[in-house]
């Protein structure tokens, strides 16, 4: 199943709400299972390189098939397996909470990476999104 622009979309604009509801700025990423890029965007007044934060968290936790938040322990339990992947995916993943797997039907069909938030706003804004996606999703069946 791919997962398309107008998906991303609501994904991005629904967390985007919750972010101004939170008084944060950050940036958004939406990947599909393969990792490329569905849509990328950022609230006005976002920090630099944000953009690229949040990319490199729907990479990690496509990569990883689990959210990133549940992984932010690899460096001291699997120290191996985190200097491994940041050295073979270099600049593209970043392991640090933010990045949500997108599921239906229990099969991952891409990841939202959020970047900017206060700790555990950026899951906040991401679960804001999935609920407003998978409703769109449950409407169009």
């Amino acid at each position: 199943m791919s997962l398309t622009r107008r998906e991303a979309r609501v994904l991005i604009d629904t967390a985007a709400e919750k972010a101004v509801e939170l008084g944060m700025k950050p940036a958004f990423a939406v990947v599909d299972v393969s990792g490329r890029l569905v849509s990328l965007d950022q609230l006005d007044g976002a920090l630099p390189n944000r953009d690229r934060m949040a990319k490199g968290k729907a990479l990690a936790a496509i990569t990883l098939g689990q959210n990133t938040h549940d992984v932010l322990d690899m460096i001291d339990t699997k120290p191996t397996r985190y200097h491994g992947l940041l050295s073979l995916f270099a600049g593209e993943i970043y392991i640090s909470g933010g990045g949500v797997l997108l599921k239906v039907d229990g099969e991952i069909v891409g990841a939202i990476g959020i970047a900017g938030g206060k700790d555990g706003t950026d899951e906040k804004m991401a679960e804001a999104g999935i609920e407003a996606w998978l409703k769109m999703r449950e409407e169009l069946t």
